[in-house]
């Protein structure tokens, strides 16, 4: 019996570790007013905002950036600035009526970035894509 106690003890432990884990997440309130529910861990972005873009950029993630709306993609401060731009796919704009939503699906992105004024957009592509935007 003093066997089995430890030995049972040690199942139990090693069983835990094989407890599926759930991918960290955190919840936020975005500038609109939307609860958005984001991964802690990011790999792939889209930016379909210019200020996003600057931004992401100037915090040295350009690498995690997978696709840029057509703006960015052309901007004379951006492209200057960081030239590497040319090089990350052009997923149209939200703004001009172009966004593909199949390149955004093709991109895989763990999170879209994109202006508050269209909340109503962000909620079509989170649903659409099962991405946080």
């Amino acid at each position: 019996m003093k066997k089995i106690i430890p030995l049972i003890l040690i199942l139990i432990i090693l069983l835990a570790g094989c407890v599926e884990q759930k991918e960290a997440k955190l919840k936020i309130v975005d500038q609109a007013g939307r609860e958005v529910e984001i991964p802690a861990k990011v790999e792939r972005i889209v930016s379909l905002w210019p200020e996003a873009t600057r931004v992401l950029f100037a915090l040295g993630v350009e690498d995690k950036v997978v696709g840029l709306d057509s703006y960015s993609k052309t901007c004379p401060i951006l492209t200057r600035a960081f030239p590497e731009i040319k090089n990350i796919t052009d997923v149209g704009s939200p703004l001009r009526g172009t966004l593909s939503v199949e390149k955004l699906a093709q991109l895989k992105p763990d999170i879209i970035f994109m202006r508050t004024d269209d909340p109503e957009l962000a909620d079509k592509l989170q649903e659409s894509l099962g991405v946080p935007v």
